[in-house]
């Protein structure tokens, strides 16, 4: 009898979760299921589905200065001559394109360290549900100050040399900051 009177509670209260969590399932269903998407405020820079991208020259933004949004958001070019010139940066050309990457490192010397943290961050170009394009707050105040002194602080954290590797179109790199993006300043 004992084992009769806990296993009947236990079978109700898991029958009760599956009709519950089934009950839930059918309304999404039903009335479609709910989406997230990040709040554009009017004031912010913002490319509609249908807009196309307008690339710029790559500007060499410095010190405590806030990366470009608009340079994000459309893409950049520039030349060789003018990435030789931007500190912290390489030329590199891949399938016949070249872009200007920017990186910010510290503790980088020589053949003194076989070990290195190295940074490649994710892409801050979002989409609303109806097809706005913006950039994320979270990359409208950064800039290089900031980024130096990450990486200063992770190599001493870690004791070894810090690299942030600028994705093109971000962070001071030229090109466009997404896959999508890229193909549609292609076209």
């Amino acid at each position: 009898m004992g084992i009769l009177t806990r296993t009947i509670p236990i079978s109700l209260n898991r029958c009760w979760r599956i009709a519950k969590w089934t009950c839930i399932k059918y309304s999404y269903r039903l009335l479609g299921w709910p989406t997230i998407s990040s709040p554009v405020s009017a004031d912010q820079a913002t490319l509609g589905p249908f807009d196309t991208p307008r690339s710029t020259l790559l500007s060499a933004t410095m010190g405590n200065t806030p990366f470009p949004v608009e340079e994000a958001l459309h893409g950049t070019t520039a030349t060789p001559e003018f990435c030789a010139r931007v500190p912290g940066s390489l030329w590199v050309e891949a399938d016949g394109k070249g872009e200007c990457i920017r990186y910010y490192g510290f503790g980088l010397a020589e053949g003194e360290s076989s070990q290195a943290l190295v940074y490649l961050g994710g892409d801050v170009l979002l989409t609303t549900t109806n097809g706005v394009r913006h950039i994320a707050t979270s990359y409208q105040s950064e800039c290089p100050a900031q980024i130096d002194s990450a990486m200063a602080d992770w190599s001493h954290q870690a004791d070894a040399p810090a690299l942030f590797l600028a994705r093109p179109g971000l962070h001071g790199s030229s090109g466009c900051s997404s896959s999508e993006h890229s193909a549609q300043l292609a076209a």
